[in-house]
């Protein structure tokens, strides 16, 4: 454990729920590297934020969990309708102030570094910013939902009703940035899907990956 994460856990209580979520307190901007924001929360047209690259269209930013918790799915998801795969995905659940909420962080540029299960720290790495899915530039996109487990039917919440220090002045939805660079057409379409866990990804040959659509790393 990092000092920094010592010194939190001597200010903080963490304990662990029957859910499997853990309680979080501290929190972590997803995107160490850049806080430019070029798409917002609009509820279902628009189900969390599109958080651009550090240098604009180039991928590999690290991404990081937002609070601690627990990852309830890693891997490659595919809308069957047009305009809503998230692409490479990880859903981590946690318990802020009392409550249940997830964290989504979607298209990543390549299978993520933790898998279902794997308990988190905030700031721990969990990828790197990517463009796969339907995505139409690098960028991650970031969802908070109410709720636990991997469930489309769980409801969104605006992630800067949490992170409102990144709330741009006068701050109204919905919105875009003067520089916007189109992100992704993520809806409700997402929900007829199909997903493929880390698991059944590693024991897939990589001709089975491209006949499915996966990327190759």
């Amino acid at each position: 454990m990092h000092l920094k994460k010592q010194a939190i856990s001597l200010l903080t209580v963490i304990s662990i729920l029957g859910c499997g979520a853990i309680s979080a307190f501290a929190k972590e901007w997803p995107v160490p590297a850049s806080t430019v924001i070029n798409q917002y929360f609009n509820g279902s047209d628009h189900k969390g934020l599109d958080i651009r690259a550090s240098t604009k269209g180039i991928a590999g930013d690290k991404i990081v969990a937002a609070y601690d918790g627990k990852v309830v799915n890693a891997g490659y998801h595919q809308s069957k309708r047009a305009g809503g795969s998230y692409g490479w995905l990880v859903v981590i659940d946690h318990t802020i102030k009392g409550k249940e909420i997830q964290t989504w962080y979607a298209h990543l540029d390549k299978a993520p570094v933790v898998d279902k299960g794997d308990l988190v720290d905030e700031g721990d790495k969990i990828g790197v910013m990517g463009n796969s899915g339907d995505s139409k530039g690098v960028h991650l996109h970031f969802e908070m939902r109410k709720g636990s487990g991997f469930n489309f039917d769980n409801t969104p919440v605006d992630p800067l009703d949490y992170f409102t220090e990144y709330r741009p002045p006068n701050y109204l939805l919905p919105q875009s940035s003067n520089d916007i660079e189109i992100g992704d057409t993520l809806d409700s379409n997402s929900e007829d899907y199909t997903f493929y866990s880390m698991e059944e990804i590693n024991a897939m040959t990589p001709e089975q990956r491209i006949e499915l659509g996966i990327p190759l790393e």
